[in-house]
């Protein structure tokens, strides 16, 4: 990023006015578990390190065709989502299911709440299916899955409630309704948050470290 820091007049405007507010921001939405901003300060502090990037002389692209179709499928999920919600009469309908965030590189992250990873994961699958040798009871099918192989064509997705999603979606048009290519993706990692990190030893132990006491890696 030295080129960046070099060439980019945005990245002092990130650094010194984008980044400490949303910061605060974000801790604030954590603090009040409010996953609405959470995700927005999420998708739009990604969309800004990446315009950073196209800022950047000559600029430098992260993101890929796949990388863009899964921002503007999520963006068109959340909208459909959030449709469906407000016409259903919710008293308090939700503004997004997902967040999408992308580092210095194409791999997207998406942040879900327990109760919607089911119905992401199948929109998802709907638009960039998985290898074609991913099929059901496969090794290929785990090897692809993962921790989310049980969350497949899981039941507590509403099959009324995805054809609408889909329909809106197609809807929309652009980027968001293409359907792409059998493997455009490499695999699905599905992780959780954790309790925190954790002291395992005061000091070596050969129990928990990775490490033999000399400082050479553990056998493995």
């Amino acid at each position: 990023m030295q080129l960046t820091v070099a060439t980019s007049p945005l990245l002092q405007q990130r650094i010194s006015d984008v980044v400490p507010s949303r910061m605060l921001a974000m801790e604030s939405a954590i603090a009040d578990r409010d996953f609405d901003a959470f995700a927005e300060h999420t998708m739009r502090d990604s969309n800004q390190f990446h315009a950073v990037c196209l800022d950047t002389f000559p600029p430098i692209f992260y993101l890929t065709d796949v990388s863009r179709a899964v921002i503007a499928l999520i963006t068109a999920y959340n909208d459909a989502a959030h449709r469906i919600d407000v016409a259903a009469g919710s008293s308090a309908p939700r503004r997004y299911r997902a967040a999408y965030t992308f580092d210095a590189g194409p791999n997207a992250v998406l942040y879900v709440l327990r109760e919607d990873v089911a119905e992401v994961l199948r929109i998802v699958n709907n638009h960039i299916p998985p290898p074609a040798s991913a099929v059901a009871g496969s090794l290929e099918f785990s090897d692809y899955f993962g921790r989310a192989t049980d969350l497949v064509g899981s039941s507590t997705t509403d099959s009324s409630r995805i054809e609408t999603l889909e329909s809106m979606i197609k809807e929309r048009g652009g980027l968001a309704a293409r359907y792409l290519d059998t493997g455009s993706l490499r695999r699905v990692i599905y992780t959780q948050v954790g309790d925190g990190p954790r002291v395992l030893a005061r000091e070596w132990n050969p129990a928990v470290s990775l490490f033999q006491e000399d400082g050479q890696p553990q056998a493995a």
